[in-house]
């Protein structure tokens, strides 16, 4: 997610000299890849770039490409197939086939232009999706594709061409903005006329940590470091402190019959490790009745199914559903012991959930990588 705003904030400062820039966006792939559809370089006029689409082997060549992009002012649609050979001589990523989508950009958008309305998503950490609509068996075209940008709120500009186009993708569209973990996709039109590239952004998600206690520290840390966005909640203000936790984005100093207060979204994972058996009740409550994907609680089984039976004494039931998303004892199975090591095994486990990966030893796996879904317009041959 670092990486998009990097990019953005790159383009910005292009725009502010009035510097041409050309943006290399990955929209196909077939096989493994070290990236996936979606992710962009942006190449300023010196060659400067901003932002990867492979493990290294073809950044250069994208470079280059770009540059004779911001010359004619033509963008090109670019396959490139990453030979085994090729990938294990550089040590980078897997083999497959990478098709790019290498664009100029100008040296200053227009307010109605669907890009501009995508980087101010990136910028204001908010969701969106950025249509774009290819012609097929095209390589190199002189007029901007058609382009829609739908907001998290269901607002949208940009135009396909037709009202028919546009009422089928604002609705693909509103269904990946409301995905836990969307990723950029291929849709063909179903007139079969097109196909669209859905190029999807979701900001950070948030690992909310209910529990200012030492062993908190190391889990904000090392969730901070992978780019998650930090909430730290704890009514004790001599624990959750800016020192404490200096990369939190929030410290909420709430007391657990506050605790409905607490936002909590499908793109939040929840962590509850107050060691204090009601404020770890009552998170639990909150967490498990909110749209959180993830909600893990610290502690053994027995102390859980306590937690759980005074819950239920109360009238409070949960859905199987509910009960779904509740992973206790936390963690992966690593043998931690150390806050720093169980850390570790905790946010393993949240990445798991979000990627939809089971977890285990790689060497167990026939294929490191998930192989990409062929996407459903083909790759240029």
């Amino acid at each position: 997610m670092q990486e998009q705003i990097e990019i953005v904030e790159a383009i910005d400062r292009a725009n502010g000299t009035k510097s041409k820039g050309a943006l290399a966006t990955v929209i196909g792939v077939i096989g493994s890849a070290y990236r996936h559809p979606g992710a962009k370089m942006f190449i300023d006029e010196q060659g400067n770039s901003t932002g990867m689409i492979s493990g290294g082997c073809l950044e250069s060549d994208v470079a280059h490409v770009a540059l004779q992009v911001m010359e004619t002012s033509l963008a090109v649609r670019k396959q490139y197939v990453m030979e085994e050979d090729l990938v294990w001589g550089l040590g980078l990523g897997c083999p497959g086939t990478v098709e790019l989508y290498i664009e100029p950009l100008p040296s200053s958008f227009q307010e109605h232009d669907p890009r501009l309305h995508w980087m101010r998503t990136v910028q204001e950490e908010t969701s969106g999706v950025l249509c774009t609509l290819f012609p097929s068996s095209v390589e190199k075209w002189d007029d901007e594709p058609a382009r829609l940008f739908i907001s998290e709120t269901g607002s949208f500009i940009g135009d396909l061409g037709k009202s028919a186009w546009n009422e089928e993708v604002l609705a693909w569209a509103h269904e990946l903005i409301n995905l836990p973990h969307a990723k950029s996709m291929w849709r063909d039109l179903s007139d079969g006329t097109h196909q669209v590239f859905f190029d999807v952004y979701q900001p950070p998600p948030e690992l909310m940590i209910f529990g200012a206690g030492h062993d908190a520290i190391p889990l904000a840390e090392m969730g901070a470091s992978l780019g998650l966005s930090i909430t730290v909640i704890d009514p004790r203000p001599a624990y959750n402190t800016t020192d404490r936790f200096p990369r939190a984005r929030q410290r909420l100093l709430v007391r657990p019959h506050e605790n409905e207060q607490i936002p909590i979204r499908n793109r939040t994972y929840v962590v509850i490790m107050n060691h204090h058996l009601e404020r770890d009740q009552e998170s639990l409550k909150l967490a498990l009745r909110s749209q959180a994907p993830y909600v893990g609680l610290l502690g053994p089984r027995k102390r859980c199914e306590r937690i759980m039976n005074s819950l239920k004494e109360q009238g409070i039931r949960f859905t199987d559903g509910e009960l779904a998303r509740l992973f206790n004892p936390i963690g992966m199975n690593l043998g931690a012991e150390t806050p720093e090591e169980i850390a570790v095994s905790i946010v393993a486990e949240i990445l798991a959930v979000q990627r939809g990966h089971e977890g285990g030893f790689l060497r167990d796996l026939s294929s490191i990588h998930r192989r990409s879904q062929t996407p459903s317009v083909s790759l240029l041959s």
